[in-house]
Protein backbone atom coordinates (compact mmCIF):
# COMPACT_ATOMS: atom_id res chain seq x y z
CA UNK A 1 0.00 0.00 0.00
CA UNK A 2 1.11 3.85 -0.79
CA UNK A 3 0.25 7.05 0.07
CA UNK A 4 -0.33 9.45 -2.26
CA UNK A 5 -0.51 13.29 -2.99
CA UNK A 6 -2.29 15.12 -5.79
CA UNK A 7 -1.36 18.93 -6.62
CA UNK A 8 -2.24 21.05 -9.59
CA UNK A 9 0.26 22.94 -8.50
CA UNK A 10 3.97 22.67 -9.89
CA UNK A 11 5.83 22.62 -6.98
CA UNK A 12 5.49 22.60 -2.80
CA UNK A 13 5.81 26.24 -1.57
CA UNK A 14 3.22 28.32 0.55
CA UNK A 15 -0.37 28.10 -0.54
CA UNK A 16 0.34 24.76 -2.19
CA UNK A 17 -2.78 22.50 -1.94
CA UNK A 18 -2.41 18.89 -1.91
CA UNK A 19 -5.00 16.07 -2.04
CA UNK A 20 -3.39 13.11 -0.25
CA UNK A 21 -4.81 9.63 0.01
CA UNK A 22 -4.03 6.00 0.23
CA UNK A 23 -3.67 3.29 -2.20
CA UNK A 24 -5.39 1.06 -2.73
CA UNK A 25 -8.59 2.42 -0.95
CA UNK A 26 -11.45 0.53 -0.20
CA UNK A 27 -14.81 1.65 -1.74
CA UNK A 28 -16.86 2.98 1.29
CA UNK A 29 -14.36 3.51 3.61
CA UNK A 30 -13.40 7.05 4.67
CA UNK A 31 -10.07 8.36 4.37
CA UNK A 32 -7.68 7.43 6.36
CA UNK A 33 -5.62 9.70 9.04
CA UNK A 34 -2.10 10.74 7.34
CA UNK A 35 0.35 9.27 9.69
CA UNK A 36 3.87 9.89 10.61
CA UNK A 37 6.98 8.78 8.88
CA UNK A 38 5.48 7.69 5.58
CA UNK A 39 6.51 9.15 1.99
CA UNK A 40 4.12 10.69 -0.33
CA UNK A 41 4.54 9.80 -4.53
CA UNK A 42 3.63 13.42 -4.93
CA UNK A 43 2.32 14.30 -8.63
CA UNK A 44 2.56 17.95 -9.61
CA UNK A 45 0.25 19.68 -12.61
CA UNK A 46 3.05 19.89 -15.29
CA UNK A 47 3.27 15.55 -14.32
CA UNK A 48 6.29 15.46 -12.39
CA UNK A 49 6.28 13.35 -9.49
CA UNK A 50 8.55 13.25 -6.35
CA UNK A 51 8.48 11.42 -2.90
CA UNK A 52 8.01 13.70 0.02
CA UNK A 53 8.73 12.29 3.66
CA UNK A 54 6.07 13.02 6.38
CA UNK A 55 8.30 13.67 9.45
CA UNK A 56 5.21 14.69 11.51
CA UNK A 57 1.52 14.66 12.41
CA UNK A 58 -0.15 16.17 15.26
CA UNK A 59 -4.07 16.62 14.85
CA UNK A 60 -4.49 18.88 11.76
CA UNK A 61 -0.92 19.65 11.30
CA UNK A 62 1.71 17.97 9.78
CA UNK A 63 5.53 18.81 8.88
CA UNK A 64 6.65 17.42 5.39
CA UNK A 65 9.94 17.30 4.10
CA UNK A 66 11.41 17.80 0.50
CA UNK A 67 14.33 16.03 -1.80
CA UNK A 68 15.96 19.17 -1.05
CA UNK A 69 15.66 18.73 3.01
CA UNK A 70 13.22 21.75 2.65
CA UNK A 71 10.80 21.40 5.63
CA UNK A 72 7.37 22.68 5.38
CA UNK A 73 4.36 23.03 7.70
CA UNK A 74 0.99 22.04 6.35
CA UNK A 75 -2.57 22.16 7.90
CA UNK A 76 -5.54 19.60 6.80
CA UNK A 77 -8.61 21.59 5.72
CA UNK A 78 -11.91 20.38 4.18
CA UNK A 79 -12.75 20.60 0.67
CA UNK A 80 -14.45 23.50 0.69
CA UNK A 81 -11.19 25.11 2.65
CA UNK A 82 -9.42 24.72 -0.96
CA UNK A 83 -8.87 27.38 -3.24
CA UNK A 84 -8.18 25.61 -7.01
CA UNK A 85 -9.69 22.69 -8.03
CA UNK A 86 -7.59 19.81 -7.55
CA UNK A 87 -6.85 16.91 -9.54
CA UNK A 88 -9.62 14.03 -10.44
CA UNK A 89 -8.81 11.08 -7.65
CA UNK A 90 -11.74 9.22 -9.06
CA UNK A 91 -13.70 7.94 -5.69
CA UNK A 92 -10.42 7.78 -3.85
CA UNK A 93 -11.36 8.92 -0.12
CA UNK A 94 -8.59 11.64 0.53
CA UNK A 95 -7.76 14.01 3.19
CA UNK A 96 -6.95 18.18 1.61
CA UNK A 97 -4.10 20.04 3.11
CA UNK A 98 -2.86 23.51 2.75
CA UNK A 99 0.69 24.30 2.80
CA UNK A 100 1.32 27.45 5.04
CA UNK A 101 5.15 28.64 5.94
CA UNK A 102 8.52 27.27 5.54
CA UNK A 103 9.38 24.92 8.54
CA UNK A 104 12.36 25.92 10.98
CA UNK A 105 13.43 23.10 13.08
CA UNK A 106 14.81 23.69 16.57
Amino acid sequence: MAWRAETVHGQIAVGTELSIYKEPWEPGKGARSLPSGVSLATRFAHGAEAQIKVLEVTGSDAIIQTSNRAQWRMVEVGAKGLKFPLPDIGEAPATYWVVKERHRPK
